[in-house]
């Protein structure tokens, strides 16, 4: 830069002279410029919301001092912030979850996407979190609820990660030791269909023992059957020869006279009677009237054996009378009860059998496949005892689980939700931008004058023909003023004393 005189601040106002037209143009384009901004941001939309966060103090948003921060703190939800807003992927999912795509094409969204997420502004300072957006729409609040429900929910599941990642493995542990436990009660039922002993843990001897212990039960249950049944067959062949009834040697005058037979008789009517009541109220298939049915029919029966017994003529009365035997009443009672010691003897052999059949295919089994059975069983105790534990792991693991969700939510809370607010010009961020804008126009002029100065290589003066061509100047032709470029000479002739002046 050429050296105008002695005082700095007269160079300096020479040089905005003589560069006077680029220093106007520069500060009228600043002030446009700061007006059209102010111009711009009128009428748009402004939401801000303030979370409060519980932690340790955090760094500023960005400056991550910490390289490992501890979960739970301030800095590690900051980091995970940051995390968010570099992540395309996740703001795309927030605002799609929050229904912000509605309405809009693909290429649309997408760029709705890149918009928004340049146009939320996150700072802290202390443990308080601000997120503003500054958009052209009322959907800045929007914008900021949606990114923080996700971002919050982000936070959550990285802060219980731990207590996840336990809950996870251990429900999976639980989930393996159960499908091994249900692997060998199934080894264990097809070992026992295929003749394993349940009971049999000692010397393969004693299955041998037991196989002959039952084929005498077998034996013994057989002869007391066989038995049983020659004296049954006994008791029938007296039955049969013994009279069921025998003559009482008694002659009466005829049936009317028998108060046996007529007290028979008034019963019959009476039974007929109350079975008439009972029929009126209840079935065929009720107990009481199944009972008074054989009642009844037990009773004709007896009033027609007397009948039989004094003839066809109720009146005749010379028939004589006839009574049961006691001792075929005797031998029926002891073939009855023949019957049922039979039916008892006969199940008893049948489970003597079945236990004689399982003994000597449990004997047929090898020692080996015993050996296993018996592990088997062990196994599946031993899986129960484990499935028993890691189900009280789990419980425990989900408690802890839900109670550092619920310390993620009393760590994150919002003071101040998001609410849209219309920027209107004239306001006190305005009137700032428009006080800067001349300052900026100012600034630039000045520093475009100082370019183009240095950039300007002309010879004007003989003292700078001389100074840098190193040749004495012989001549300098005069040259006609104006009255107004005489004035401006006579004013430069004044300072050529005190230092050199570029023309």
């Amino acid at each position: 830069m050429r050296v105008y005189g002695s005082s700095p601040l007269y160079n300096y106002v020479e040089l905005i002279f003589r560069a006077k037209r680029l220093f106007i143009v520069s500060f009228i384009i600043a002030l446009l410029i700061s007006v059209g901004v102010v111009a711009f941001k009128s009428g748009s939309y402004n939401a801000k919301a303030i979370v409060l966060l519980s932690g340790s103090t955090p760094s500023v948003v960005g400056n991550n001092n910490s390289d490992d921060p501890l979960r739970g703190s301030i800095q590690f939800k900051l980091n995970i912030l940051n995390l968010c807003l570099k992540d395309p992927k996740f703001m795309r999912d927030a605002f799609k979850n929050g229904g912000l795509d509605k309405g809009k094409t693909e290429p649309e969204f997408d760029k709705f996407c890149r918009d928004a997420t340049a146009a939320i502004a996150p700072a802290s300072a202390q443990n308080l979190l601000e997120l503003s957006c500054h958009w052209k729409t009322s959907e800045c609040a929007d914008i900021i609820s949606t990114f923080y429900n996700d971002y919050s929910q982000l936070v959550g599941l990285e802060e219980s990660s731990a207590s996840t990642a336990q809950t996870k493995v251990i429900r999976g542990l639980l989930e393996e030791y159960t499908l091994k436990q249900q692997d060998q009660e199934k080894k264990i039922v097809k070992q026992q269909e295929g003749g394993v002993n349940k009971n049999f843990y000692g010397d393969y001897s004693l299955l041998l023992q037991q196989k002959r212990e039952a084929d005498n039960s077998v034996k013994v249950f057989e002869g007391t059957l066989a038995t049983l049944r020659r004296q049954q067959d006994a008791a029938i062949k007296e039955l049969a020869k013994t009279s069921k009834t025998i003559d009482g040697s008694k002659t009466v005058t005829g049936i009317s006279e028998d108060n046996q037979y007529r007290l028979l008789e008034a019963r019959v009517v009476q039974m007929s009677g109350e079975l008439s009541d009972l029929r009126k109220n209840n079935t065929d298939m009720n107990p009481k009237v199944r009972q008074k049915i054989e009642d009844l029919a037990n009773a004709k029966k007896e009033l027609d054996l007397r009948k039989t017994v004094f003839g066809n003529n109720p009146k005749d009365s010379t028939n004589t009378r006839i009574e049961q035997n006691p001792n075929w009443l005797k031998l029926d009672a002891r073939r009855a009860d023949l019957s049922l010691e039979i039916e008892n003897a006969t199940g008893q052999l049948n489970n003597a059998n079945r236990e004689a059949a399982q003994a000597a295919q449990a004997a047929m089994v090898s020692p080996m496949d015993q050996f296993n059975f018996r592990w088997s069983t062990i196994y599946k105790d031993l899986y129960a005892t484990i499935r028993s534990n890691l189900s009280v792991q789990l419980e425990q693991a989900m408690m802890d689980e839900k109670r550092d969700i619920a310390l993620h939510n009393t760590q994150m809370k919002v003071v101040v939700k998001p609410v849209s607010e219309l920027e209107v010009a004239g306001g006190a961020k305005s009137l700032v931008l428009v006080a800067i804008g001349p300052i900026i126009g100012l600034i630039l002029a000045f520093a475009f004058s100082l370019l183009t100065e240095s950039l300007d290589h002309t010879l004007r003066t003989p003292i700078e023909v001389e100074r840098f061509l190193g040749k004495p100047v012989l001549a300098v032709l005069p040259r006609l003023d104006t009255g107004k470029e005489a004035a401006n000479a006579r004013r430069l002739e004044g300072t050529q004393s005190s230092g050199y002046i570029s023309s």
